[in-house]
């Protein structure tokens, strides 16, 4: 239920041909409405998301580790039909840390 919550935001950029990774915990549920029924699709996510989440779960953003199972993360099939697949990369990152990145990002601009 990571995605409830008011401190996560979605990455959001066009995806690429990465299929997404989700733990355990988080594998038979949707990656976008927890449901955990007619699962049709798999998750793809941006690049930088791929290069940055190094075998993190999508969903909860757990480090994976090694030997540990890893699942593909899906869509069910109403998100599919609402086209909810369609609406960028479904990785979850801290807005906390977000902010923190653009003040720094920005006066690194400035400069």
């Amino acid at each position: 239920m990571s995605r409830h919550q008011q401190d996560t935001k979605l990455c959001g950029k066009q995806q690429a041909n990465i299929f997404s990774v989700v733990c355990q915990r988080c594998s038979g549920k949707c990656i976008v409405c927890d449901s955990h029924v007619n699962l049709v699709k798999r998750a793809k996510m941006c690049i930088t998301c791929a290069t940055n989440q190094n075998e993190s779960c999508v969903v909860c953003s757990t480090d994976i580790k090694e030997g540990d199972p890893t699942f593909p993360g899906e869509y069910c099939r109403e998100c599919v039909l609402l086209e909810r697949d369609k609406d960028g990369c479904p990785a979850t990152g801290s807005v906390s840390i977000t902010r923190i990145d653009d003040f720094y990002h920005k006066r690194r601009v400035q400069r």
